[in-house]
């Protein structure tokens, strides 16, 4: 699959920036609540290549490689007259930055199944577009944490219903900038940092299938009728619906119990 660069053909956006404090002893106050701005959101090419193969009839191996292109560095929203008057960013921790870095990424799973039960799991990554942080910096970009994740689950499949026990997990580890004042040179920057970022998520889910139910039943009702003749017989067996002709098993997802649990964190790097 190629995904062209998008081409924009309306981008709208709105500003809201309130800032206070002191600045050189005196007091500071100031207001931005503008809307209908002109601003950037590009969609970079995207090459995606996919493939699966059937190892035996129990086993199934699939991988997935992905490279998304680079964005060229420029501002999302333009600054106003006032804010860079007053030379400050739109906010603390918005990175007014376009600039993106072409990225690889892949995916790797296989899919067991031992008689009812399957066992499926998987590798992914999750590679930073960002581009390379600076040591210090007067605005914020940004950070640069490239992810890499698994998955695992075991599902049953009994009566119809399929009953999974799934975890899957990321951890990232990368580069921030942090916000640094200076108070004595009344000074206001960004230092690099390392930063790092982990999830963990482990669920339990259910699903229906709703065709191979539906087929049986249809199956049941249309055995217990009595065909009045042969011809109305020849006619409605020709009609009748059966496991054979029906739409192929469908599963109905819903998930029952979910949790959830993530870390993020940082530490300054050491000049």
């Amino acid at each position: 699959m190629f995904q062209p660069p998008g081409t924009p053909i309306q981008q709208e956006g709105n500003i809201f920036r309130r800032l206070t404090g002191d600045l050189e002893a005196g007091s500071l106050f100031f207001l931005l609540d503008e809307g209908g701005l002109d601003t950037r959101s590009p969609v970079p090419f995207e090459l995606r290549v996919g493939a699966e193969h059937r190892i035996n009839a129990q086993t199934t191996l699939s991988s997935e490689f992905a490279v998304t292109g680079p964005v060229r560095d420029r501002n999302v929203f333009n600054r106003s007259g006032e804010i860079e008057a007053l030379g400050v960013n739109l906010g603390a921790y918005f990175p007014n930055t376009t600039g993106r870095r072409t990225t690889p990424n892949a995916a790797i799973g296989a899919e067991h199944a031992f008689g009812k039960a399957v066992a499926a799991g998987g590798f992914f990554t999750n590679i930073s577009a960002a581009p390379n942080l600076p040591e210090t910096s007067d605005r914020y970009l940004p950070q640069q944490i490239s992810v890499f994740g698994g998955s695992i689950a075991v599902g049953i499949d009994t009566k119809g219903y399929r009953l999974t026990l799934g975890a899957a997990g990321f951890f990232g580890r990368g580069e921030a900038l942090a916000f640094t004042v200076d108070r004595e040179a009344n000074v206001r920057s960004y230092r690099r940092t390392k930063a790092n970022r982990s999830a963990l998520l482990i669920y339990i889910a259910g699903a229906l299938s709703v065709a191979a139910k539906g087929a049986k039943e249809v199956q049941k009702k249309y055995q217990e009728k009595r065909p009045r003749n042969r011809n109305e017989s020849a006619k409605t067996a020709t009609r009748a619906p059966t496991p054979s002709n029906l739409k192929p098993v469908r599963h109905e997802p819903t998930t029952i119990i979910a949790l959830v649990w993530c870390r993020s964190g940082g530490r300054r790097e050491s000049a």
